[in-house]
Formats: structure tokens, C-alpha cells, sequence
């Protein structure tokens, strides 16, 4: 898949287009096709390591992005109601989540 990563917290740090693996949805998680990301104002907070101290996400490969919307691709163990196909809009809770959107 490909992530528009942060390879370190700093201002100056470069937004990098990075090919990553293609997760896995873990049990009672759907994997989504993002068709498209949102950048909003709180990423260059993010990119200065405004939330570094608190969020799971650590350089080299921080992924950028709170907002997508797209297609639900896959599903962990478990889940009902989200059928392969769905059309999702999503916020995700960045700071706990293993990756941006």
C-alpha cells in the first residue's frame, strides 16, 4: 500500500509517498480501501511531534492523516455488519491507531 509517511518528527522533516505491506485486519477490525485522505490542519502539529509523546505511532514510518473515505477490502475475525464493498467514511482516533489514514 502506499502512506504518505513522516520519517521524523520535526517541522522541516519531507512528507514521503512510502510503499508499506498491506495490513491485516486483526479480529473485529475491517481493513479499508482508501479512495481518498484528507489533510487538515492538525497534521503539521503531527509532523512537529506534537503527539509523539502520546500516539503509537513512532519514526521511521508514522502515517499521516485523520479523515478517508472508501471501500471496505477486508475482514478480521468476527466482524458483522460490514460486508466487503461498503462505502465508508471514517475519523480515526490517530493517536491510538497503529497508522494514519
Amino acid at each position: 500500500m502506499r502512506a504518505l509517511t513522516i520519517p521524523a518528527y520535526d517541522e522541516s522533516s519531507p512528507l514521503t509517498l512510502t510503499e508499506l505491506p498491506t495490513p491485516h485486519p486483526a479480529p473485529g477490525e475491517v481493513r479499508v480501501r482508501v479512495e481518498a485522505a484528507g489533510v487538515n490542519p492538525v497534521d503539521p502539529f503531527i509532523r512537529s511531534g506534537g503527539f509523539a509523546a502520546v500516539s503509537t505511532q513512532q519514526s521511521p514510518q508514522v502515517v499521516a492523516g485523520w479523515e478517508l473515505a472508501g471501500v471496505v477490502d477486508a475482514l478480521g475475525a468476527g466482524v458483522t455488519g460490514w460486508p466487503v464493498g461498503t462505502a465508508v467514511v471514517a475519523l480515526i482516533d490517530w493517536v491510538g491507531a497503529p497508522g494514519g489514514t
